[in-house]
């Protein structure tokens, strides 16, 4: 992620910048990334010991207010600590603070990758590869099981044991595993449904070693990282499914700033996982970090970051934002850590599109009014340059004490869409016809509204409708069957490429098959 400039003074009124202050943007440019929002300073061992090695590990706040990490932890010193993985345990341990250091309480069984999560019944999951734990408490007993998984005739998209899970906004959850298929489950716990075609991760030669999906109340996250290639990805989505890479990082070199301040040698950083307060914003990173000795022996320890968390903001215009829009009005609200109408360096903030504010563009700081706590910024550009597929605006820069700040905000154009998801069509004879059965539902987390839904089939290189329906109103989870009888026009004989579109005005969805 990165972060941006501004200009020069706070003025009275309404001013238009000129070529002059276009370069005042340049030499107040600020880049920022995660790593950026790391403060070294904050790193804490969270949990050594001399016996066993500590892998990765996700924290949760009890009832007590104090907090639990449950992390992974093998035989310490291995020569292949891999092949130990498979073999690793989950284990409990408390502390008063979320950096640590934590106390270790238990084992909890094997198991490796946890994810802890409080349910809509009060219960606790812990996500593991391979199933889950479950318990009434933090402090009961858990209990192993194994997710059920329904790929919905989508078999680009694998089960596998490897996955990371975020809560969305009614408490349903998301699932991102191996090879970037996403799957929803209504409970967390129910059976996760494939909605996926195919994988959402960046296409590249090797397969991901390490993801982290995480929701707050914006938007998704992703931090997707591979050792071989060096490759590490921050990844953005509205909706779980379509995602933005907003940052290209070489992997080595932005956790080495991590390594740096620990004072260690050869190291390999993995496993990454964050908390996150009450509005989902992260605001500590926890990662697994592995010396290797000469004679190849490992020893890893869990070790935490704490985060600048995302400026709470919010965009003030009301009507689209296009590229004939040249001021947005950001409010920037203030909390009890925080004092927007003092500690911004507002000469460099920018907000515009992520895409233009992480390459120095974006609007400028023309006027700033005192909102109570809260600070007004109305921000200038020429243009805004919002590419297709983007859904957030970004406001990036800097504290007056150079700590890097950002905060994204939602286009107003945008609805709460949902998401409708079709099976594959079953044909079957009847009479002189074909009788078409039809299975929608809506995995997504608002109710649908009235939608059309086509089926098309390509013939002589173009798609022709055999059918258009109307959808009745869907509400999350709801499931809708219906049977459609037409006249036949194909030859059984041959195959053809149909695809399923549901749409109306503002949202569209389509499901491919060959038959």
């Amino acid at each position: 992620m990165t972060k941006l400039l501004l200009i020069l003074g706070l003025l009275v009124g309404i001013f238009l910048p000129g070529e002059s202050l276009a370069q005042e943007n340049k030499s107040n440019f600020v880049h920022v990334s995660l790593v950026d929002r790391m403060q070294q300073d904050s790193k804490t061992e969270c949990i050594s010991d001399s016996v066993l090695s500590f892998g990765g590990g996700d924290i949760i706040q009890g009832e007590d207010g104090r907090y639990h990490l449950f992390v992974s932890g093998w035989v310490a010193d291995s020569v292949r600590q891999d092949k130990l993985m498979p073999d690793s345990m989950i284990y409990q341990a408390i502390s008063e603070k979320p950096q640590g250091p934590y106390k270790m309480l238990r084992s909890i069984g094997a198991g490796c990758h946890p994810e802890v999560f409080k349910l809509a019944d009060n219960s606790y999951m812990i996500s593991v590869q391979g199933g889950y734990y479950s318990a009434k408490s933090l402090e009961g007993l858990w209990t192993f099981h194994t997710f059920g998984f329904d790929s919905r005739n989508r078999p680009a998209v694998k089960t596998s044991s490897h996955w990371s899970l975020a809560r969305r906004k009614d408490n349903s959850f998301l699932m991102v595993s191996q090879e970037g298929g996403v799957w929803v489950s209504q409970s967390g716990v129910s059976t996760y449904n494939g909605v996926t075609d195919e994988g959402v991760f960046p296409l590249v030669a090797t397969d991901y070693d390490d993801w982290v999906v995480w929701r707050d109340n914006v938007q998704y996250h992703l931090l997707l990282g591979n050792h071989e290639n060096s490759q590490c990805y921050y990844m953005r989505s509205l909706d779980g499914l379509h995602w933005v890479i907003e940052s290209k990082l070489d992997y080595s070199q932005v956790m080495k700033m991590g390594a740096d301040s620990l004072g260690l040698e050869k190291v390999v950083y993995g496993c990454p996982s964050v908390l996150q307060n009450e509005e989902g914003k992260a605001i500590q990173l926890n990662l697994e970090v592995t010396q290797v000795r000469k004679d190849g022996k490992m020893h890893s320890r869990n070790v935490s970051f704490s985060l600048e968390p995302d400026l709470d903001v919010r965009l003030i215009n009301k009507k689209p934002i296009t590229d004939a829009v040249q001021k947005l009005e950001i409010l920037v609200k203030g909390n009890d850590r925080f004092n927007p109408l003092t500690d911004l360096d507002l000469p460099t903030l920018r907000a515009g599109s992520p895409l233009e504010v992480n390459r120095g563009g974006g609007g400028i700081v023309v006027e700033s009014k005192p909102q109570g706590k809260d600070l007004l910024l109305t921000f200038y550009a020429d243009f805004y340059d919002f590419p297709h597929g983007e859904f957030a605006v970004k406001l990036a820069g800097k504290k007056q004490d150079g700590t890097k700040v950002a905060g994204y905000m939602r286009l107003p154009q945008l609805k709460d869409n949902p998401l409708m998801s079709v099976r594959k069509p079953i044909f079957a004879n009847f009479l002189n016809k074909k009788r078409i059965k039809m299975t929608v539902e809506n995995l997504g987390d608002v109710s649908s509204r009235r939608m059309n839904i086509y089926l098309k089939y390509k013939e002589n290189g173009k798609y022709k409708v055999l059918f258009k329906e109307k959808l009745p109103p869907l509400r999350p989870f709801e499931v809708y069957n219906f049977t459609v009888d037409v006249k036949w026009v194909l030859n059984d004989r041959c195959r053809y490429e149909f695809v399923v579109v549901v749409d109306d005005k503002d949202y569209e969805s389509e499901y491919h098959f060959v038959k």
